[in-house]
């Protein structure tokens, strides 16, 4: 092939692939021609499907987006609503505990308004007894005044009638009532006199007519300690009510029996109480 065949040959295929109306007077030429229009009309076409699909996949890919944000907004609205319903759990458990705890108010309240009244009831029954007691003790008083003016009573007789008194105040029934001003108690070879004593309930107690110094007040509970002990031993039962009573007494030493028995669990009689029922 000379140069001029093949420089023409590169002329004429370079035309065809570059210059569409001489590539289709060529196909013209040959019979081609409506294939090639054919196929250049589906080449646009395929090119327009082409960019739809693209222009479909990017609507796709904007959807998925769309709807995944949608997702993610309705899990921060789940979790919203959750937080409200955590919220709404605690302030219903919060209206509980407030509830509970004005309900445990109002039972106090009742349990204080109880006691109250039960407060009440108990002064008013102090009050019947103190009116009870002031009128028993002056009874006594004159029952004793009388006593002593007609048979010359000693400081025990005194003493004892007080005591009885004191046991019915106590409720202890009259037919057990009976105290004696002086008693010489025997146990085997041992002998106790006591200035005071009942039989059932058992009552032991002392009487003097002067205690000087408390160094003496030691002696005289000691005294009545030991009379308490000997007769629970040998009767096997316990002492109901045991009693110092001390005609007259300095204030301090008045004062030291007072704490001393408080203290002990003994009754004590001071010289005043006796002074005014023996002056009746």
């Amino acid at each position: 092939m000379t140069e001029v065949a093949r420089r023409l040959k590169k002329e004429f295929l370079d035309l065809l692939e570059k210059d569409l109306e001489f590539r289709y007077a060529v196909a013209g030429f040959l019979g081609f021609s409506e294939i090639l229009r054919r196929l250049d009309e589906h080449d646009k076409k395929f090119e327009e499907i082409l960019a739809e699909t693209r222009a479909l996949r990017e609507d796709q890919h904007k959807l998925w987006e769309g709807q995944n944000k949608l997702w993610e907004n309705a899990n921060k609205l789940w979790e919203e609503v959750k937080s409200l319903r955590e919220d709404q759990h605690r302030l219903w458990e919060e209206v509980r505990g407030l509830r509970e705890g004005q309900s445990r108010l109002w039972e106090e309240v009742k349990a204080l308004r109880e006691d109250q009244h039960k407060l009440w009831e108990e002064v008013r029954g102090l009050r019947e007894v103190y009116v009870k007691l002031e009128g028993r003790v002056t009874g006594l008083e004159r029952a004793v005044a009388t006593l002593a003016r007609t048979v010359g009573a000693t400081l025990n007789d005194f003493v004892a009638s007080f005591v009885e008194e004191m046991l019915r105040l106590s409720s202890v029934p009259e037919e057990k009532i009976k105290v004696s001003a002086s008693a010489r108690i025997v146990y085997g070879e041992t002998v106790r006199e006591v200035d005071l004593f009942n039989v059932d309930p058992l009552v032991v107690g002392q009487v003097t007519t002067y205690i000087s110094s408390i160094d003496e007040a030691k002696s005289e509970l000691d005294k009545l300690l030991e009379d308490v002990r000997f007769i629970e031993r040998i009767t096997g039962k316990k002492v109901f009510m045991a009693i110092l009573a001390v005609e007259n007494a300095p204030s301090d030493v008045v004062e030291f029996l007072e704490a001393e028995c408080e203290k002990l669990g003994l009754k004590f009689i001071p010289g005043r109480l006796i002074t005014k029922i023996s002056a009746r």
